[in-house]
């Protein structure tokens, strides 16, 4: 648990090998507070009791295998004997404040660190915050139950129930629905099947589709579905321009397509569509054989088995050229056997396929290329020349009963006269579609894509100052599938973190909440900066009294703000941001979005947001301020744009349909992205990932210097076989496309037999089987098997040491390296690269 100490407050600590907790315990309306420490004393002007019976602890810890963080709850235990004659501290539970606003009972608390010759409360480290949640009175001692403010935003999600009003009359909802959460979808859900498949997409029957929520009919007849709790990437008119809407015919136990609807509304406040009542359905088919092949002349197919492989990157391709030649092939389709669907309910058979020609050397060829069957009285035609992605409709079916009996279609390239010319032909895929009316209502399961990257991803560069540029910088509006991403999307808009604006009038439209003086002008839709009068001085002031929130002492806050330049100041001028902050922070002013992170300042509840220009030497100048946010710090945003490059490639998909533990979620999607979620002691959350390599620390600790020997163990050497167990893992597999209920979908093993032999353990017995409920791309998959397996293949080295005041701002996470270890560690180096079958060994340490 990282306590951030400055430099001079080290340097007095160790000077005076002295540390004690200073307490303010906040009570009534908050404007006050009792003063509590280990011993009688005084401190920046306040008079503190020494009634604390022990220093508070607080620590945090972080579970490498089930990615899991747990953070201690601090307590306060209070000396309860007599203070003065008559007094207890228990007596003033409940009676200080006023009125009915008394007690310490979920009231703020702040606990610093104190040292000799720092002589403000600013000055200190913070050591917790948060809300006493809990008072025990036990005889002589009263112990305060405290709950750090790491922990309040952290309240379930996907916990919005549909009610009578979300009903499509508004009145009547569906018993199946009554008491369903509006889901949260995140990531690529589209089903990979017919002509919604994208040229480069793998046709695939399995499912990765979400759940709709029926709504019932509306006004018009129409039955409504809410496919999920927010705007859809994927969802835009209706189903010429949206992603596909399925559903499972139970009596073929086959997905099918719906065929037609309207996007009713998709918005922040959710996704609903519409369709008719008796809307038909696509069922598509791969044929399942070839059943002839016939050639003339130097016609011939090549690949043929890529017409039917279901996938649409890859083409069989007949090189026929000359006159007199031809290739011909006939595709089998199976019998289409639903018994409950008269022929009646059936309205098109149809095969379809992507397929084009080139013409290497362009002549005045008479070719005919035909995909057709005589038998059932259907022609088409299919060309086209150049690449195309398109998806061609090649013929239809003259009888509906041909999808009971089975179809073949034939593949013909017949080059009738030749003038010349070289002419290839390419058919990459080719299937059937039978389009028909289900006997009964069918459940809607949408194959879309879910949630929309948002646009507070936007801005998120090193131009902005940030350290690195998010993955998804500037790609608002596109699918967020990144790990990190969505993991960002959950703090921010299902937990609102990062969203407590403290300024009014943030974009000068109105600007009666600012003050100005000097060359600074807010009364053009911006604040102004223009070089006049000799000066370029001024300031920007929103008081106090005219902010939206006051602030939380010693808390992380940031200032986002826009950038505007005429021209650039010259001399030496400044701007600084003052009052709301800590210390002076200054305030860049070239043309951009510009990050500004900060600590506040003690007083921020009553200090003016001022940001002031000071020069003398300048001598011209011109540019603007607008869009300026004060916001407070819940999450680190430049945490998760590194981690995001971190596992850049990486592609998560998944759905929320019932209410979830935002840290339990966390901690599992971490441990299917290497990441790793906790909260500081300020309550500013941070994210890392756990990387291939490493070659630099931020800290080098002496151990000759720590406080107790270290003591030096290693994780266990039995077999790993479930993602939270334990263990070595030699050989490793990722289960992954869950639909709900099943792993669809598993990856080629990969193991370590040096390993196996080493530990003395058989393939079986460290054999993990990893199940992702939140990969569904294989590539992604892939990825977390490579990284599960070189983690996880050998034991890794432990140490445990406690350590000086020098070393309280290490952070959980951090990387640091050992100087002077008292011997090996385990036979081996810890102060350079080692090496144990096979696998590098750093000299560097994940706290």
């Amino acid at each position: 648990m990282s306590l951030p100490v400055s430099a001079a407050w080290r340097a007095a600590a160790r000077q005076a090998r002295d540390v004690r907790p200073l307490v303010r315990l906040y009570y009534g309306d908050e404007s006050s507070y009792l003063t509590l420490s280990t011993h009688d004393m005084q401190h920046d002007g306040t008079e503190y009791r020494g009634l604390l019976l022990e220093s508070p602890q607080t620590d945090l810890a972080g579970n490498m295998t089930t990615h899991k963080i747990t953070s201690n709850i601090t307590s306060l235990k209070v000396n309860n004997l007599e203070y003065k004659p008559g007094g207890r501290f228990s007596d003033l539970i409940e009676t200080v404040g006023a009125g009915s606003d008394i007690g310490f009972y979920n009231r703020w608390y702040e606990i610093r660190l104190w040292t000799k010759d720092i002589t403000t409360w600013t000055g200190l480290p913070h050591l917790s915050a948060g809300k006493v949640i809990d008072i025990k009175q036990l005889g002589d001692e009263v112990e305060l139950i405290l709950e750090e403010n790491n922990q309040p935003k952290f309240v379930d999600i996907a916990d919005t129930l549909l009610v009578a009003a979300d009903a499509a009359d508004g009145v009547h909802l569906p018993v199946t629905s009554e008491g369903k959460v509006k889901q949260f979808v995140g990531g690529d859900h589209i089903l990979h099947v017919g002509d919604t498949v994208a040229s480069t997409a793998t046709s695939s029957y399995k499912n990765n589709l979400t759940k709709a929520l029926d709504l019932g009919f509306d006004a018009s007849g129409n039955q409504r579905w809410l496919i999920s709790e927010h705007k859809m990437e994927g969802m835009v008119t209706d189903e010429s321009d949206s992603d596909g809407l399925w559903s499972v015919d139970s009596e073929t136990n086959r997905l099918v397509e719906l065929s037609a609807f309207t996007v009713e509304q998709n918005t922040s406040a959710g996704c609903i569509i519409s369709h008719a009542v008796g809307v038909e359905f696509y069922d598509y088919w791969l044929p399942t054989k070839m059943q002839d092949e016939a050639n003339e002349g130097a016609g011939d197919w090549g690949n043929d088995d890529r017409m039917r492989d279901g996938v649409f990157t890859t083409s069989s391709e007949s090189a026929a050229g000359d006159t007199g030649d031809r290739s011909v092939i006939e595709l089998a389709f199976p019998a289409w056997d639903n018994q409950s669907v008269a022929d009646a309910q059936i309205s098109e058979i149809s095969v379809w396929a992507r397929t084009y020609y080139d013409e290497i050397n362009p002549g005045t060829p008479v070719v005919v290329f035909k995909m057709d069957n005589a038998a059932d009285g259907g022609t088409g035609d299919c060309k086209a020349n150049g690449v195309s992605t398109a998806i061609y409709n090649v013929f239809n079916f003259v009888s509906a009963i041909s999808a009971r009996i089975g179809s073949s279609v034939r593949v013909d390239n017949n080059v009738v006269t030749d003038d010349a010319d070289d002419y290839d032909v390419f058919v990459y895929q080719v299937y059937k579609r039978i389009t028909y009316l289900p006997t009964s209502q069918l459940t809607i399961l949408p194959g879309a894509r879910g949630y929309e990257t948002p646009t507070y991803l936007d801005n998120r560069a090193t131009t902005e100052g940030y350290t690195e540029t998010h993955v998804d910088n500037d790609n608002s509006g596109a699918l967020a599938e990144h790990p990190i991403t969505i993991q960002e999307i959950l703090l921010r808009d299902l937990l609102s973190f990062n969203t407590d604006e403290h300024l009014n009038e943030n974009d000068f439209t109105t600007h009666a909440k600012w003050d100005v003086t000097g060359v600074v002008d807010d009364t053009g839709n911006d604040a102004d900066w223009t070089f006049a009068g000799g000066s370029l001085n001024g300031t920007l002031i929103q008081t106090a009294a005219n902010r939206l929130l006051k602030g939380i002492a010693g808390r992380k806050q940031f200032l986002k703000y826009t950038v505007a330049v005429t021209t650039p100041p010259d001399g030496d001028f400044t701007l600084v941001l003052t009052g709301v902050s800590e210390s002076p922070v200054s305030v860049p002013y070239t043309a951009g979005v510009h990050y500004l992170p900060f600590i506040a300042a003690a007083d921020i509840d009553t200090a003016d947001f001022v940001i002031t220009s000071l020069e003398t030497t300048s001598t011209v100048g011109e540019f603007t301020l607008d869009g300026i946010h004060l916001l407070a710090m819940d999450y680190d945003e430049d945490t998760y744009n590194i981690a995001s490059n971190d596992i850049s490639a990486w592609l998560h998909a998944f759905a929320l349909t019932e209410p979830t533990d935002p840290w339990k979620l966390l901690a599992e999607l971490g441990q299917n992205s290497r990441s790793f979620t906790w909260p500081q002691p300020n309550g500013v959350v941070k994210i890392k990932v756990l990387e291939d390599t490493y070659s630099a620390s931020v800290r080098t600790i002496d151990l000759a210097q720590a406080i107790s020997e270290p003591k030096f163990t290693r994780t266990s050497v039995k077999g790993k076989k479930k993602n939270n167990t334990e263990g070595i893992a030699t050989k490793v597999e990722v289960q992954y496309d869950f639909d709900g209920s099943k792993y669809q979908s598993v990856t080629t093993f990969s193991q370590d037999t040096t390993q196996q032999l080493k530990y003395g353990l058989l393939a079986a017995e460290s054999y993990l089987k990893f199940q992702s409920k939140y990969i569904h791309s294989s590539a992604t998959a892939n990825l977390l098997e490579d990284y599960l397996l070189a983690q996880w293949k050998q034991p890794h080295n432990l140490v445990e040491v406690d350590l000086g005041i020098d070393h309280l701002d290490i952070d959980f996470a951090d990387i640091v390296e050992f100087s002077n270890p008292p011997y090996k560690v385990m036979g081996e180096t810890i102060t350079a690269n080692a090496t144990r079958g096979g696998q590098t060994i750093y000299p560097y340490w994940w706290i």
